[in-house]
């Protein structure tokens, strides 16, 4: 279950970031962010209580033909990329106040996706589930840096229709 609100709560937020007006983007970016630093938190007092706690690990059928199911856990070594990666991008966020950002709701809708892609790729225990998630990160630097450029194609793509 903690798994999947790992996943889930930035990625949500991150939809939801589309919808603000740019002034707000920024704190609720972080606000969104803060979440996940005290659900690894209790992560940890779980893991601490008893390694096999159910709350730490999912498991659900995926391809039920093939036996694929998707699995999502927390062990010893993904616990601390978890909780590095949960602390990291409140002040990755914070971090960013300061600056001019051009596109702000693009900006911060693109590190929560970011975040909540890296705790997919810590809290996989199936290479198929790794796999997904780590394609999900990929991209992501190049998507913005091409943003304005997608954005005039799509554009001149609607004059034509």
């Amino acid at each position: 279950m903690i798994g999947i609100l790992l996943i889930s709560i930035p990625f949500l937020c991150a939809l939801l970031l589309l919808l603000v007006k740019k002034e707000l983007a920024k704190k609720i970016a972080l606000i969104a962010s803060i979440p996940n630093f005290i659900i690894s938190c209790v992560a940890i007092y779980l893991y601490n209580q008893s390694p096999s706690c159910d709350l730490l690990y999912v498991d659900y059928p995926w391809i039920s033909d093939l036996g694929i199911h998707f699995k999502l856990g927390i062990d010893g070594i993904s616990l601390v990329m978890i909780l590095l990666t949960n602390l990291l991008t409140p002040l990755i966020i914070l971090s960013t106040f300061q600056a001019s950002i051009i596109k702000p709701i693009s900006f911060y809708s693109l590190i929560l996706i970011m975040h909540a892609a890296l705790n997919g790729v810590f809290l996989a225990l199936l290479p198929l589930t790794a796999i997904a998630s780590f394609e999900a990160v990929q991209p992501l630097t190049l998507a913005f840096q091409n943003l304005e450029a997608s954005r005039a194609a799509a554009g001149r793509l609607f004059e034509l229709i």
